[in-house]
């Protein structure tokens, strides 16, 4: 029996990476398009305006992206086509969890949220602080040489387990990052060996059929 799964939120904003978690689930989803402050974003439960939000039947509604595709893979594990969440108390659900965290708190937070806040929406959020974007810059460097290092000599984040959530949320954090500029400075950042692996995994990730189908979504 099939559950009615909706996604609240443009794919321009951080919903792709639900919109490419279930793409890659390739379960039947409803998206709703919505952008911030819209009507239909107050359906976020925690911060109305807001998006994503996902509802799934009448389980539960959730926000925060990261905790949706956790969700997501634990809920749908055996009827999608890919197990893109490790099982809970596995080795590699724990090295999972470490680089959804490690995304979310150290490039995220830390680093994207400062200079959007300090950059791109200063007028409305903060004071234009250029300090303040440059040092986030510098702390997203050392955070982005972390990760190259972990994937110098592998496919995915997860090793053995393969292409996971974790990957999707890491890459969605470096077309952030490119977006806005940041990538640029990666070949300094990293030196040409770490570059070269950090180049050739987002290739690698970018070119599954499930992103191309997200990124086509409104």
């Amino acid at each position: 029996m099939s559950v009615a799964v909706k996604l609240i939120g443009s794919g321009k904003f951080r919903p792709f990476r639900n919109l490419w978690m279930l793409e890659e689930l390739g379960i039947a989803y409803e998206h709703v398009p919505a952008k911030p402050h819209s009507a239909e974003s107050r359906a976020n439960p925690g911060f109305p305006n807001k998006v994503p939000s996902l509802v799934v039947a009448d389980e539960v509604t959730l926000f925060e992206s990261a905790a949706i595709n956790t969700y997501l893979g634990d809920r749908f594990r055996s009827a999608g086509v890919a197990d893109l969440v490790p099982a809970a108390g596995t080795p590699a659900r724990g090295v999972y969890e470490q680089w959804v965290h490690c995304g979310m708190a150290e490039l995220d937070a830390q680093a994207l949220w400062i200079h959007r806040k300090h950059d791109a929406l200063a007028d409305v959020l903060a004071p234009r602080d250029p300090v303040a974007t440059e040092t986030a810059r510098k702390h997203a460097a050392k955070v982005f040489r972390v990760f190259a290092e972990a994937l110098a000599g592998r496919d995915y984040l997860v090793g053995d387990h393969g292409f996971s959530a974790a990957d999707i949320l890491f890459v969605h954090c470096c077309n952030w990052a490119d977006s806005i500029g940041w990538a640029a400075t990666w070949p300094d950042d990293l030196g040409p060996d770490l570059h070269a692996a950090l180049a050739a995994y987002l290739d690698r990730c970018r070119a599954r059929d499930a992103y191309a189908r997200a990124k086509a979504l409104p």
